[in-house]
């Protein structure tokens, strides 16, 4: 009788003890299962913030691109902050009307319809004096040039270079301890330049810019080349930088002194 209790009772012995078995088990894995979470979380998160950590140099980029996009838009460039301007004189054509209506440049000199004979004869709108003579008794430190628009019609080149030579000459008589630069004439838009208007045309401008700069080499003076940063992929204006395809519009004229700035720096 004994025995065969005991055959019974062995039975339930066992199994209690598998479940111990188990439930210990259950409760010695649990700790290293939480570990494992903990971890898991901690590898996560590290890698998130070292993903967000290489980031952030590109937000950071692109936040200051855009800062420098809204300054350039906002006209935020006055002049007391760009004294490379201060001292530099502008004489040309109606390209630069935009630049002295801006008044972020102290010394503009534009004339309508200017070119390299009547700058001899024509004065500023505000002023009875000769356009060139407006030089006389000035320290400009630099004067920037610009014609070649006015003259794209002229069916001579070298005459149109022979005089731009003279104009350069009277300019150093009259300040010559002024760097010159000779800016090259800005493409106009794909439009205009369709248009052909005087055989003025986004060709034309190109040869005769190439032979502008050949004129600074050979005088030992600056070019300033054709901004990029006013022309598309094709090398016209673009199209939103002027009402006419030429004249460049407030937005357009102060990244342009923008591009000046850094080239006369």
């Amino acid at each position: 009788m004994k025995s065969k209790k005991l055959i019974f009772i062995l039975p339930i012995i066992a199994t209690i003890a598998l479940i111990g078995a188990f439930t210990f088990k259950k409760l010695v894995s649990k700790p290293d299962s939480k570990a494992e979470i903990t971890a898991s979380r901690s590898v996560s998160f590290k890698a998130q913030k070292e993903e967000s950590h290489t980031q952030s140099p590109t937000y950071e980029a692109t936040l200051t691109k855009t800062a420098s996009l809204d300054k350039t838009v906002s006209f935020t460039y006055p002049s007391e902050e760009n004294p490379c301007f201060d001292n530099c004189a502008f004489l040309g054509n109606s390209r630069f009307v935009s630049i002295k209506e801006s008044g972020l440049a102290k010394n503009v000199y534009p004339v309508v319809g200017l070119d390299v004979r009547t700058v001899f004869t024509k004065h500023v709108t505000d002023s009875d004096v000769v356009i060139l003579d407006e030089l006389n008794g000035k320290d400009f430190d630099k004067i920037i040039l610009m014609f070649g628009d006015n003259e794209c019609g002229w069916p001579n080149t070298d005459y149109f270079i022979k005089k731009y030579a003279t104009v350069i000459n009277e300019v150093q008589k009259r300040v010559p301890d002024a760097e010159i630069y000779l800016h090259a004439i800005i493409p106009i838009s794909a439009a205009t330049s369709d248009k052909n208007e005087c055989n003025c045309n986004n060709g034309t401008i190109a040869t005769l810019n190439a032979r502008i700069k050949q004129l600074a080499d050979d005088m030992d003076i600056n070019y300033i080349a054709p901004p990029p940063c006013l022309m598309d992929t094709r090398g016209n204006l673009v199209d939103d930088a002027a009402s006419d395809g030429i004249h460049l519009n407030r937005k357009y004229t102060v990244i342009w002194l923008g591009y000046l700035e850094k080239v006369l720096s």
